[in-house]
């Protein structure tokens, strides 16, 4: 994993415990199966007489399962969706190659060891890589590079149609579509998938700038040095020759600086907060921008300098890149040099990699990684995907679709089906008769609720008033409710994590332009000032008078951060993770009965430290001429 870094000053972390109350009595239930039958009524799965339906279920009424959203979904196509709105209907009509969960102790906690892998879609996985080394010019040792995925051969559309390998291969080459210019073609080059020739496939013909890691996946000084470009500057602000470098290193993107910050701010920013003093400085920054890797190491003062910067940031090999650009053209390729095809017979999917996935366990068996990571592939219903093409418009270049827009043109291989939708109103779901996972014992009980109507309400209010009257089924608890229902017994909770932040301009040169007279701005510089405004905050006392919260957290790393996937590992509960909370408070955890004492003790309110810490803050300004 790269050095994502944070940039957040004055942190409130809030540990949410989100929580909804769900009506009760009537034939509604929610849509994972809980049943709330009629009250006064033998449960009907009890009756041996009842005939058993396609779902498995001995249940003769019908279930309809009222909700509502506070914002439609503009669109649910797999290939181009944007955020995660889009995704509550999407969800609802797509499968899953493989799916997993824990088991739990009477207490509710997770059992070490007992963590269970499923098949759903597929049947099988294979790691083929020894199979395709050579044809695909793998590395010479090494796992992971190619795997064949077995699909169940009971596959179908909801209008019956059925599926199969080919169907996944053809979504893939549309989902590349160069014509298309998809919005989640990179999932397929910039992701953890990253097939074989999938980002040649989509940019083939492109030229210009981009970011080495592009282009580039492997870092060989031989064959890049004369052609990578060092810079920390902004797409499009800086000029090599007659060009306009338009594009911006990876680095800039993962600590998501502004555009605002130009190639001396960003260095500046990096050695005040990550460097320090060393040889990379402000001095040899500016010497190094714009010049190749192969400049750089000609040059021992801007060589000791790169060797400064890239021992800070490099956990991975190939991360040399992360500070470079290029110039490239995308060479033509054919769908077939792809990293993707049918196998040997229609119900075999061959994906090849160009960077490995641990997908598979020493002994074969499925890794938690495998749904972390191929959870699925994409898939459209190729007929309908071809009537929904779009051809350019006059002054446009790209092709657009609109597929899953509608009740009409969504095809549904999930549970459920989109049976109408009405943008900004409302949208029903109905079960999918012809989903594969009806027929296994894995889903027994599960999806008991028959229709999903699901309402737009913009506004809370408006909600609490429908769920009042019955109109709804469930409904968020707010904070104007919280005290008379958060102890409800119809009230549910969901463990969830929500990080409130307040961020502070910390940039010298910016602060000082917004200053006014009798208004200093210069003191938000100093991370004492910074840090006595975070102990200044009490996190607990928020959490209670401004949200539905259970617990406040005082890390960015909570309870639902794993290390140990598979037995229930939460990073928050090692050692490590104790200490680094203690020092962060300035707790001294030798003082205490245990580090868990320690963490107890923490509540990142401290008005005397804060006290302290802005009083020294000031000083240190005073003495620097930067406050008066």
């Amino acid at each position: 994993m790269k050095n994502l870094v944070i940039r957040v000053l004055a942190v409130m972390l809030v540990a949410l415990m989100c929580v909804g109350l769900f009506a009760c009595g009537g034939n509604n239930g929610p849509a994972n199966g809980t049943t709330a039958g009629t009250t006064g009524t033998q449960n009907p799965s009890q009756d041996p007489t009842v005939e058993e339906d396609f779902t498995g279920h001995k249940d003769p009424k019908f279930y309809t399962y009222n909700t509502y959203t506070s914002l439609s979904p503009s669109n649910w196509n797999e290939l181009t969706y944007q955020d995660n709105n889009d995704t509550q209907i999407m969800s609802y009509i797509a499968g899953s190659f493989f799916s997993y969960d824990f088991k739990y102790d009477e207490y509710g906690e997770i059992v070490p060891g007992e963590f269970v892998m499923q098949y759903g879609a597929a049947t099988k996985l294979e790691d083929v890589t020894d199979a395709y080394r050579e044809a695909w010019n793998l590395p010479e040792e090494g796992k992971g590079y190619a795997y064949k995925i077995t699909l169940r051969e009971d596959m179908k559309w909801d209008d019956g149609t059925a599926i199969d390998a080919n169907d996944f291969v053809y979504t893939m080459k549309e989902q590349l579509d160069p014509l298309f210019q998809h919005y989640r073609a990179d999932s397929f080059y910039a992701g953890s998938v990253n097939l074989v020739n999938a980002q040649n496939y989509v940019k083939q013909g492109q030229e210009g700038w981009f970011a080495a890691d592009g282009p580039y996946a492997v870092y060989t000084a031989e064959e890049l040095d004369s052609k990578i470009v060092f810079t920390l500057a902004p797409a499009g602000s800086l000029k090599i020759g007659e060009d306009t470098v338009d594009a911006e290193v990876s680095l800039r993107a993962a600590m998501d600086f502004p555009a605002s910050y130009d190639a001396a701010m960003t260095a500046a920013y990096l050695i005040a907060n990550y460097l320090g003093e060393c040889a990379f400085t402000a001095e040899t920054a500016a010497a190094m921008e714009g010049k190749t890797m192969a400049e750089i190491k000609a040059d021992a003062t801007l060589k000791a300098a790169w060797d400064a910067l890239i021992g800070w940031w490099q956990t991975e090999p190939n991360e040399e890149l992360d500070f470079f650009v290029t110039y490239y053209t995308f060479p033509e390729v054919d769908f077939d040099e792809v990293g993707i095809f049918v196998g040997d017979n229609n119900y075999e999917i061959v994906i090849v990699l160009s960077q490995p996935l641990d997908l598979l366990k020493d002994d074969g068996s499925l890794s938690y990684k495998a749904a972390y990571n191929l959870a699925s592939l994409p898939l459209v219903h190729k007929a309908k995907w071809e009537a929904c093409k779009v051809a350019p418009a006059e002054g446009a270049t790209l092709w657009t679709s609109t597929y899953c827009t509608n009740a009409l043109n969504t095809a549904s291989w999930g549970p459920y089906k989109l049976e109408s939708f009405q943008s900004g109103m409302q949208y029903v779901l109905v079960r999918n008769e012809n989903w594969y996972g009806y027929n296994m014992d894995e889903y027994k009980g599960q999806y008991q609720t028959d229709r999903i109507v699901c309402d737009t309400v913009k506004e809370w209010n408006s909600a609490w008033l429908m769920f009042q009257k019955g109109e709804i089924d469930d409904i968020g608890i707010d904070v104007t409710i919280a005290d008379d229902y958060k102890t409800s017994d119809r009230a549910y909770f969901t463990p969830d994590d929500f990080v409130g932040s307040l961020q502070l301009q910390s940039d010298a040169s910016q602060l000082e332009a917004r200053q006014s007279e009798g208004v200093n701005k210069l003191l938000l510089t100093y991370q004492d000032f910074r840090k006595a405004l975070s102990l200044s905050i009490n996190r607990a006392d928020y959490t209670a008078k401004c949200t539905t919260s259970s617990l406040a957290g005082f890390g960015l790393f909570n309870s639902m951060h794993y290390y140990d996937v598979e037995n229930g590992g939460v990073y928050r509960n090692t050692d490590e993770g104790k200490k680094v909370l203690c020092e962060i408070y300035g707790v001294d955890y030798t003082q205490y009965e245990d580090l868990d004492a320690a963490v107890a003790a923490i509540t990142g309110y401290d008005l005397d430290q804060a006290r302290e810490l802005l009083t020294k803050a000031y000083n240190e300004a005073l003495a620097a001429g930067d406050i008066k």
